[in-house]
């Protein structure tokens, strides 16, 4: 997401929803990444979940 910062408002340039490769590791991790995109969309706040991930993956 692009966003421009001017006289104290933000204003959105573009939405890209293109997966780059990092997303298959992402995925591979167990990180529900999809999950979180539907989250936002329906206004629910997602809560961190820093190192909750499966080693070795």
């Amino acid at each position: 997401m692009d966003l421009w910062y001017l006289d104290g408002k933000y204003y959105l340039l573009e939405i890209n929803f293109r997966f780059g490769d990092g997303y298959l590791y992402a995925y591979g991790a167990d990180d529900y990444f999809i999950k979180v995109i539907e989250n936002n969309i329906k206004g629910i706040e997602n809560q961190p979940c820093f190192g909750n991930y499966d080693n070795d993956v």
